[in-house]
């Protein structure tokens, strides 16, 4: 079984978003945890940051379930 990649690294791995952009938006996921909100998904978060577009975030969630579904 393979492991399947996470979201950050796809959107580091297409150039949407660099290490530290994806560090910051798993911070903020961290700190509303945190503060006792719902833990964010970071796809949401780097779009709310304006690191992603919504197409660009589409494109990744695609690309994970297709890659789920070969591993799967």
């Amino acid at each position: 079984m393979s492991r399947l990649e996470p979201f950050g690294a796809y959107a580091i791995r297409k150039g949407y978003a660099t290490h530290r952009e994806v560090q910051e938006g798993i911070a903020a996921m961290t700190e509303a945890e945190r503060q006792g909100k719902p833990r964010p998904l970071l796809g949401v978060v780097l779009l709310q940051m304006g690191v992603l577009t919504t197409a660009q975030m589409i494109e990744i969630l695609r690309e994970m379930e297709q890659g789920q579904a070969r591993s799967g």
